[in-house]
């Protein structure tokens, strides 16, 4: 299909590219078709689709059905003006998170779809008009559901997260005060041993001198002032022991 040619397939504000043969859709050339705003994408070779195809947000109808599809891109729902969407007949189980944001959806059809049980309880059977419609309203209430469960889940991880980093800091903080703790009673320790030493040394000097004295006295009487001598001696050998 000649991509001069797209411009000119607008019909109505309608762009018909069903049964082709697509394998990708050409995003890049329907950008610029602003008044492209229905686009036929049916009975094709589609089996995903590219990530800018979300960027089509002129689209207010889209048709999909009769493809491949086992997912849609995660970014779907930024086609906030899509009125009508229309995936029957493909292979899609669940639909992106973001499919909330489409408010303004008001006809769907996911019939033929292996959707997951719960999903496929709130489409329904899309088998009418007055189905699809209602599959939209639902589907579109469901995924905004989902979506603030999502939410509340990853702020509720954030939380657990936020708790186990300050146990962790409570932990390592603990850790390092019974390290400090250790320390200073080793300090404190190795201060006492040094303390009963240098106290040894006293008494050892204390007593020497006081045998010293006495017999000294005995044999040799001295003055006030000689024995205030000898304590001095006593208290100077305490000191250079420090």
């Amino acid at each position: 299909m000649p991509k001069d040619n797209l411009k000119d397939e607008i019909v109505d504000g309608e762009l018909d590219l069903s049964l082709n043969n697509l394998t990708t859709v050409p995003v890049k050339d329907l950008v610029p078709l602003t008044k492209a705003t229905r686009l036929d994408l049916s009975c094709n070779l589609l089996k995903s689709l590219p990530n800018d195809f979300c960027t089509l947000k002129h689209l207010v109808k889209i048709d999909l059905s009769k493809n491949f599809l086992d997912s849609l891109p995660d970014n779907f729902g930024s086609l906030i003006n899509l009125q009508h969407l229309d995936l029957l007949g493909n292979k899609l189980t669940l639909l992106p998170v973001s499919f909330y944001k489409l408010q303004k959806l008001k006809w769907l059809d996911l019939k033929d779809n292996p959707l997951e049980e719960e999903l496929k309880g709130v489409a329904g059977d899309c088998l009418d008009e007055a189905q699809c419609k209602k599959c939209a309203t639902q589907v579109v209430k469901y995924m905004f559901q989902m979506n603030e469960r999502l939410v509340s889940f990853r702020k509720q991880q954030e939380k657990e997260r936020q708790i186990l980093i300050l146990r962790s800091r409570q932990d390592q903080s603990q850790t390092d005060f019974s390290g400090q703790s250790i320390t200073n009673n080793r300090k404190f320790l190795l201060k006492l041993k040094t303390f009963r030493l240098k106290f040894s040394v006293f008494f050892m000097c204390l007593s020497f001198h006081s045998c010293y004295f006495k017999v000294h006295l005995h044999c040799f009487p001295i003055s006030g002032k000689m024995s205030l001598y000898f304590y001095n001696l006593v208290f100077s050998a305490y000191y250079h022991s420090n």
